[in-house]
Parts: C-alpha cells; structure tokens; sequence
C-alpha cells in the first residue's frame, strides 16, 4: 500500500487561516457576522490546532481542555442569541452562506471527546466517545427533521426545497447524516479519527479542497478530506479534486430518500431528498446507546440542564419512530458504502 496524502502534504493545501466571508463583491450582513464572531473564532482555533497536529505537534492536555471550555461558552451563546439575529436578517444568498457554515459547530458540539483525543495526540478513538457523537448528533437532527417535516407539509415539498433556508437546513442534515455514517468507520478501525472540518478546510480559496469532514489516520499519518452534498450533480462531482476529497451524496450513497407530496393540496408523490432518515433509523437501531457520559457530566454543573437532556432523548426517539415512517433503514449499506471508498481514497496500491 502506498500512502496518498500524508498529514503535512494535505495541511499544507490548506491556509493556517482565513478570514471569512471577507470575499467577492456581495458581503454578508455585518450584524451577522459580528454575532457569530466568537464561533467563527473558535472554528479557526480548532482549525490552526489541526494544522499543527498534521505538522507532528501536539497540545498539553490543560490546552486542550481550555480550547473546549471556549469552544462550549461560544456555542452556547450562539444558540441563545440565533433568534434575535435573524429575525432582521436580509434574505440573501451571502447571509445563507454564513448559516451553512454552523455545520461545523453543531458537529463539533456532538464530536468534542473526539476533538480532545486527536489533539491530545492519542492513536486511537475509544468506542464511548463514537458512540456518544453519533447518538448526540442523531437527537439534534431528528429534531431538526421534525420541523422540516411540519413546514413541508403546510408548503408542499417543491416550495420548500427551493428556498434558501431550505437548502442549508438539508445541506446541515445532511451533513449530520454522513458524520453518523463516517463514524462507524471509526467504530472498525479506531485508529481512524474523523473530524468536522474547520473554516480553514471548509472555505479556502481553493473550492476545489474545501471539504465538511475530514479523515486522519492516527497511526500512518495521512488524511483524506470529505466533501458532502444532499444531492450531487455532474458539476460538483467533478468539481472536487480526489487527491484530497472524497464525496459523500445524501441522495446516493446515504440513500436518504422517502416519498412525499408536491403539493399539500394533491395526492401525487415523487421520490424526493429526504435527509435525517440516517439520524432517525440509528435512534431506533441503537435503543441502549445513551449520552450518559454527557448527561453525568452535567448533572456537575446544572441539574435542570441534565434532566433536559434526558427529556430530549427521550422525545428524540418517540419522533424518531413516526418521522421514519415506512421507510426501510439503508443505514448499513451505506456505511458499507462508504467505508470502502475511504478506505479505497486513503491507499493506493
């Protein structure tokens, strides 16, 4: 086997960092930006961290500890001011190109025990903090799925997916949908890390690279990024270069594809993307998988906070068995899918 994209080679494609949506003539809304500062701050803290853990340097565990501690009080100031924000937000194609990019946090908030095992330079990937990413990220989609389930059937599913905020909840799914996916690759093979990619990875100036997760094997050294979109075309099949991205199609290779109307007003269905199916049927499939560890932790801190998410897994599931509806789990499959051609894109022979 021959290695084909060793960890200093693929960084260094990368920027250490970029300044975002600093480009083109159109400009997102100051405002915007402004409140997600802190965010986008962290996104390309954990982002100059992973150039340097490519470089072979590693980060003492209080470090570690402190970039989390940061990464959580920016997200959860996030989450509390979202609302206000964009209740005055200008609809426009540069605005919805800076909510896109809060994948990577609510990624990141499921993978942060996967986050602190890469960067404190350990080789493998425990199966707890796996599962506990997968289950976390699981909850926060299927809740997602249920309000996007609710306005398709006010609006009809054409309407809805032709809208902007249609299109970045789905690309955020289904984005979640293949992270789930990727991780059980992880599950087999340990020593495999997959991470949220950070701003550093996700919008450089070569869109080519840009990619929404990526692979590092911590014992051979070598990375293969992963590109995701909810359905693919021709173009953007082409558009990315294979020596450092791989793409993962909801519609394809997740087989994130249900019936649905339209129309609300007429029976007709199509076969239409139907991302959070991967969330909904691994609630089902893992029935003991719990975020105990989470959960635990704060009960420390905040007691209320601690029930609630006992609360919120709890809901998760119940709607997890209504929104899969008839739908057969391909959750399996696809991980089949995928795993062989990541494993496939990180050797050659």
């Amino acid at each position: 086997m021959v290695l084909v994209m060793e960890n200093k080679k693929f960084s260094e494609a990368y920027p250490r960092s970029v300044t975002p949506f600093n480009g083109g003539e159109s400009k997102p809304d100051a405002r915007l930006v402004e409140s997600l500062q802190p965010v986008f701050d962290c996104s390309l803290r954990f982002g100059s961290e992973l150039h340097a853990l490519l470089h072979g340097e590693h980060l003492s565990g209080e470090q570690v500890g402190s970039l989390i501690q940061d990464y959580v009080v920016a997200e959860q100031s996030r989450r509390a001011s979202m609302e206000n924000v964009f209740e005055d937000t200008e609809d426009t194609d540069q605005n919805w190109r800076v909510v896109q990019s809060l994948g990577f946090h609510g990624m990141t908030g499921a993978a942060l025990s996967i986050w602190h095992k890469v960067l404190s330079g350990n080789e493998y990937i425990s199966p707890a903090a796996t599962k506990e990413a997968q289950a976390y990220l699981a909850m926060e989609t299927v809740f997602e799925m249920k309000d996007r389930v609710d306005e398709i059937a006010q609006t009809g599913y054409l309407p809805y997916a032709r809208s902007q905020h249609g299109q970045s909840r789905d690309g955020n799914m289904t984005e979640s949908d293949a992270y789930i996916t990727a991780l059980e690759i992880t599950k087999k093979h340990p020593h495999i890390a997959i991470l949220p990619a950070p701003l550093q990875f996700e919008s450089s100036s070569q869109s080519s690279r840009n990619v929404d997760l990526i692979a590092i094997d911590l014992l051979k050294k070598h990375t293969l990024g992963i590109q995701v979109k909810t359905q693919a075309s021709i173009d953007s099949s082409i558009k990315y270069d294979s020596r450092y991205a791989m793409l993962i199609d909801g519609k394809i290779d997740l087989d994130n594809v249900k019936q649905a109307r339209v129309s609300p007003k007429q029976s007709k269905t199509i076969a239409v993307n139907w991302p959070g199916l991967v969330s909904a049927h691994f609630l089902l499939e893992n029935p003991s998988t719990r975020t105990k560890k989470r959960t635990t932790a704060l009960l420390v801190q905040d007691r209320t906070t601690a029930l609630s998410s006992q609360q919120n897994a709890r809901q998760a599931r119940y709607l997890a068995r209504t929104l899969v509806a008839n739908t057969k789990s391909k959750n399996k499959e696809a991980a089949t899918r995928i795993e062989d051609r990541l494993l496939h894109n990180l050797y050659k022979e």
